[in-house]
């Protein structure tokens, strides 16, 4: 800053000091105005006097900053008109800005003018409305474009389509104000199709106006009515990707490729809340609008880029919907907006962002139909069935050349805006849009979250759009955006619960959530005992610390032991008792007839840890792999003196105590899938067919927190009625009267008999 302008702004700051302090003399704060210019008439007029002089006796660059610091609403306010005393101070001080200095004024110190005039009232004098009109039509080309943005920008309800339907009553002054939109609009176009130099200038702007719905299309309403319908995010939860979606199209494919801060905006929202009185309604989305402004984000771009404007719907369209959920009212209303809309912004171009929740996208259709060549783009969010759309009817919009584009995630819409010819956004844009997706994605708070499956079921969505941006940016020669990583819930080694059984994790993949899990496929009881054994194992352990605790700090004697069998006690107790499932089981061993030796003297020796104490286990015989089949009695026998209802003359016959030996050609089609063999297979060492490790890869969402196996418990007549696959034979051809009802058979879940 030069001295001659650090000179010119400190003389300004003197004056809006005197300024400052008139006001202060004229707004008492115990006295009211009234009262207060009826006892000090005099002392009033004074000030008020001063304060116009003030302003008429500042050159250009003081005029600008007195108009921009000061309370210029609050000065039109006070200063009066007082008709008894020929004192017209307010109609004096408002046409010596609005008239006579109005060409010292810039836009900005236009666009405050014009605020102050808003908040005056205009009815609250007459000649307000032409002074509205001489700022206006005295404001022209690109300067015009700039004036109706930056009023639009203020963060208020005072916008510029309000001062021309609502605060102007008098039609021709409307109209005149509107005539000049559309003839300046004119002479902007005819400076692009001539390429002048306010052409180059202009192309630095998309001159594009971004119009977009609030409920289910920038923040999820939660399902919450009358405001949407969306439930996947929950509720005021701001959609990952859409506020940079806004600023990219904001910004078009040329120009600047990162959004100047002090620029204004062209974003509006459309929305179906009703408008109620003065600011009511309003207050609380501008309200939100500013905390999205604060919000940070990646690299300072998560928040919103600019100050956007609010077009409300009202109270009659409200009601219908909400009553008689009729749709159309809301549609209309929209529409209704938009068309003012257009009529003050004809030289823009406007871009629609809604939702299919609602009326959104006939209220496009009729925008569409209505304005051709201004709108640019539909843009429809999907939350639900597109076939319930209100108004859908893709053969009439083809007929028209109305081509929306339905979405689900924001990157998915940008991909469309940069495929578009020509292009609405820019390919650093559309990487710009993904990696703000992302970080908006990570800072959805996990109780925000209606469940965890939701979040999971979105962040695969959204990576699936992300991915198909990836394929465009590959091909373009740009890098790709990572994808976004679930969160891990299961440790290595950590037991489960999966749809396939219980399992043991073994690795994870944060990028598709998956884990690789090993999974238990044993037999049920075998996980049972398996279970019931560690949990032993873990009471005894906890006992021993428990006691060894107590005998260091009491020096107490031990008068509680714990004795735990040793492998090879339990080896000798059940040394000559096959049936205990104890050490080593003798099998008689037979002469297979394929082999022909006689080797039926001999006895095949099963080791404990490749038999497990389950009816249906594999062992070797010989060197075929075989199954040990307990054969439980299943008539009215009186059972054994271990408790074992084992038939006396089925052990006879198999002997051992019951236990039968299957051999792989006598396995039945259930046992074959559960017990697999290979023809030719003779290493007795070879794992049981149940212990070879099964691997798996599981999506997290369906991996439950660790239960303990348990076995089906019997219905009270005491039996359990299952349900199997008969396996096929030769040909693919089902083998018939392979079991009868009444017929003895093995199954996964233990010996049973056929009933059908």
């Amino acid at each position: 800053m030069s001295f001659a302008s650090s000179m010119v702004r400190l003389q300004a700051a003197g004056q809006l000091a005197e300024l400052n302090s008139c006001l202060s003399d004229i707004d008492q704060l115990l006295i009211p105005s009234t009262i207060n210019n009826f006892i000090n008439q005099r002392f009033i007029l004074q000030k008020e006097r001063e304060i116009i002089s003030i302003f008429e006796e500042a050159d250009k660059k003081a005029l600008n900053y007195l108009v921009a610091h000061a309370k210029l609403g609050l000065l039109f306010y006070k200063i009066k008109d007082h008709r008894s005393f020929h004192g017209q101070h307010r109609t004096e001080f408002i046409e010596l800005l609005t008239v006579e200095r109005l060409s010292d004024l810039t836009v900005p110190s236009r666009v405050v003018v014009l605020h102050a005039l808003q908040m005056m009232k205009l009815p609250a004098n007459a000649k307000a409305e032409y002074w509205v009109r001489n700022v206006i039509l005295n404001t022209r080309q690109d300067d015009l474009s700039e004036l109706k943005s930056l009023t639009d920008s203020k963060g208020d309800y005072f916008s510029m389509t309000k001062l021309i339907f609502d605060g102007i009553r008098s039609e021709t002054v409307r109209q005149d104000i509107l005539t000049h939109f559309r003839k300046e609009a004119a002479i902007q176009e005819a400076h692009m199709a001539m390429g002048t130099k306010k052409a180059k200038l202009r192309r630095q702007k998309a001159w594009r106006k971004v119009l977009s719905d609030v409920d289910d299309t920038l923040t999820c309403s939660g399902g919450s009515f009358p405001a949407g319908i969306d439930k996947r995010y929950g509720k005021k939860v701001v959609y990952p990707g859409v506020l940079a979606f806004y600023r990219e199209l904001d910004l078009g494919a040329q120009g600047p490729n990162e959004w100047p801060e002090s620029s204004a905006g062209n974003l509006v929202f459309l929305s179906a809340r009703p408008h109620i009185y003065k600011d009511v309604s309003e207050k609380q989305n501008f309200a939100k609008f500013e905390k999205l402004r604060l919000r940070g984000g990646a690299d300072g771009r998560g928040g919103m880029h600019t100050v956007p404007s609010l077009l409300a719907g009202d109270v009659a369209s409200g009601r219908e919907y909400m009553f008689s959920n009729d749709m159309e009212p809301l549609a209309l209303k929209k529409f209704e907006n938009f068309k003012q809309y257009v009529s003050v912004y004809p030289e823009f171009q406007h871009v629609f962002i809604c939702d299919n929740g609602q009326g959104d996208v006939r209220a496009g259709e009729l925008m569409f139909d209505a304005f051709p060549k201004n709108v640019e783009a539909l843009y429809v969010h999907i939350v639900q069935d597109i076939q319930k759309t209100h108004g859908y009817d893709p053969l009439t919009w083809s007929k028209k050349g109305l081509r929306p584009c339905f979405f689900r995630t924001y990157p998915e819409a940008a991909l469309n805006a940069a495929l578009r010819k020509p292009p609405l956004i820019r390919v650093e844009g559309l990487r710009r849009i993904c990696q703000d997706a992302i970080s908006d994605f990570y800072m959805i708070q996990t109780k925000e979250w209606p469940t965890l499956k939701h979040k999971a079921d979105r962040r695969a969505e959204l990576n699936q759009g992300l991915w198909s941006v990836n394929q465009f940016l590959i091909t373009h020669g740009y890098e790709k955006v990572p994808l976004i990583e679930a969160e891990r819930l299961w440790r290595n080694g950590e037991k489960v619960r999966t749809p396939f059984g219980l399992a043991t994790i073994l690795s994870f993949d944060p990028v598709n959530d998956m884990y690789e899990v090993e999974l238990d496929w044993r037999p049920l009881d075998v996980q049972v005992a398996e279970y019931k054994e560690r949990e032993a194992k873990e009471t005894v352990r906890e006992s021993e610390s428990v006691i060894s605790h107590v005998g260091a700090h009491d020096a107490m004697p031990s008068v509680l032991e714990t004795v735990v069998e040793t492998a090879e006690e339990t080896k000798e107790e059940n040394a000559d008792d096959p049936s205990g499932f104890g050490g080593e089981i003798m099998v008689p061993k037979t002469t297979t007839a394929e082999a022909g030796s006689s080797r039926s003297d001999s006895l095949a020796k099963v080791s404990s840890e490749a038999v497990s104490p389950i009816s249906g286990s594999p062992v070797w015989v010989g060197d075929k792999p075989a199954v040990v089949e307990r054969q439980t009695s299943v008539s009215d026998d009186s059972p054994d003196k271990s408790g074992s209802p084992l038939n006396a003359a089925t052990a006879e016959k198999n002997g051992t105590d019951g236990l039968r030996v299957k051999r792989s050609n006598e396995l039945d089609a259930t046992e074959s899938l559960l017990f697999p063999t290979v023809e030719g297979l003779t290493d007795k060492s070879a794992p049981l067919a149940w212990s070879h490790p099964v691997k798996a890869k599981i999506q997290g969402s369906y991996i439950e927190k660790f239960s303990p196996p348990s076995l089906p418990k019997p219905p009270k007549e005491g039996r359990s009625i299952f349900s199997f696959w008969v396996g096929t034979g030769e040909g693919g051809k089902q083998k018939e009267d392979e079991f009868k009802p009444g017929d003895k058979c093995t199954t996964p879940f233990g010996p049973a008999k056929v009933v059908e």
